[in-house]
C-alpha cells in the first residue's frame, strides 16, 4: 500500500496554479481485503468499485485531485522555498543525512489555521533536510494533507479541492473510472472521500501509509 503524490512541477508551467494527483495504490490480496467492507464508491477508483479486482497488477487505485505550494510557486525549483513552495520530492528529502521516505498518518487532527480550517493528516517526518544547488542546506517541514479551505494552494502541504473538477474521476461516475464531476449530495467531496478512506484504514489499526512524492 502506497500513497503517490504526482506534482506536475517539472514541466513548463504557464498557469498560475496547477493540480496534480494523490493516488492510494492498493496491490495484493492483503490490501484488497482491507476494503472488502468499505462503502461502495464508483469512479474515482480506477478499475471500478472496491468489490471489483481491477486496476494495475490486480490492485485498486483510489485517486484524488491534489496540489501543493502557493500559486506561482509550484515549479520544481521552488520546493526549497519555505512557506510557499511545494512539498519536496521524496528523493530530495533527508533526515540527519540519511534518506527517509514520507508517511501519512491515518489519524487526522483539527486545525483552525486559515487555509486548513478542519482536519489535517500529518506527514512524517516533521522536518526534512534539503541541499540547494549551491550546496547550502535548509530545512522544511510541518507538512500534512488537508482540504483547500479557500486560499487556493498551500504553504507546502498537499491539499485537496473543495469539489471534484469536471474533468476528473468522480465517485458519482459509473464503475470503470469514467470522467465527470458531480456535486450531488450523495457524492462525498474529495477531502470527505479522503477522510473516509483514512478513517477506514485507522479502524483497521493501520497508523500510517508510506507516501512517495514525485515530480512528473
Amino acid at each position: 500500500m502506497l500513497f503517490l503524490f504526482t506534482h506536475p512541477a517539472s514541466r513548463a508551467i504557464k498557469e498560475p496554479f496547477v493540480t496534480g494527483t494523490l493516488e492510494l495504490q492498493l496491490d495484493g490480496l492483503s490490501d484488497l481485503d482491507l476494503f472488502h467492507d468499505f462503502p461502495p464508491v464508483h469512479g474515482g477508483i480506477k478499475g471500478g468499485s472496491p468489490s471489483v479486482h481491477g486496476g494495475t497488477k490486480g490492485g485498486l487505485d483510489l485517486l484524488w485531485p491534489a496540489s501543493s505550494g502557493a500559486p506561482q510557486w509550484q515549479r520544481a525549483e521552488h520546493y526549497f522555498e519555505r512557506r510557499r513552495g511545494p512539498i519536496p520530492p521524496t528523493n530530495a528529502a533527508f533526515v540527519e543525512g540519511t534518506f527517509r521516505g514520507y508517511e501519512i498518518s491515518t489519524r487526522g487532527f483539527e486545525n483552525n489555521d486559515p487555509g486548513i480550517d478542519g482536519l489535517i493528516f500529518p506527514i512524517c517526518p516533521v522536518f526534512v533536510d534539503l541541499v540547494k544547488p549551491d550546496g547550502s542546506r535548509i530545512q522544511r517541514g510541518h507538512f500534512g494533507v488537508h482540504r483547500d479551505a479557500g486560499l487556493r494552494g498551500s504553504l507546502g502541504c498537499i491539499v485537496l479541492p473543495a469539489v471534484w473538477p469536471p474533468d476528473f474521476f468522480s465517485p458519482s461516475a459509473s464503475a470503470g473510472g469514467q470522467k465527470g464531476g458531480s456535486d450531488s449530495p450523495l457524492v462525498p467531496h474529495p477531502f470527505e472521500f479522503f477522510n473516509s478512506v483514512m478513517s477506514h484504514l485507522h479502524s483497521h489499526h493501520i497508523g500510517s501509509v508510506p507516501l512517495e512524492v514525485r515530480y512528473a
